[in-house]
């Protein structure tokens, strides 16, 4: 259950950032692939940062994680090209598995 943001108590820059971000997402990665279907399509019931009781498929709460981290992906390019960046690599799912071949 979610206390509160992960982020509350962060002291650390751009490197750290990145680098739990790195670490975070290794994490995932190695959870996941030691599940198998069955646990996919079960069914979790949590609290969110509320305090609400949710009941959902590990797997669409997977693709929920995916999906935000979509939107937040856009925030962030927004935010830049306000600040006048205008290179960005592909954000694009697509673009990231067009790389993995």
């Amino acid at each position: 259950e979610a206390t509160g943001w992960p982020s509350a108590n962060f002291k650390g820059g751009k490197a750290e950032l990145l680098a739990g971000l790195s670490e975070n997402s290794a994490e995932l990665a190695s959870f996941i692939a030691t599940k198998d279907n069955s646990f996919l399509e079960s069914a979790i019931t949590y609290k969110n940062t509320k305090g609400i009781e949710f009941n959902n498929k590990v797997e669409d709460i997977l693709y929920h994680v995916v999906n935000h981290a979509s939107f937040h992906r856009g925030q962030l390019v927004t935010m830049l090209r306000q600040l006048g960046f205008d290179k960005f690599p592909p954000q694009d799912l697509i673009a990231y598995i067009r790389e993995l071949k």
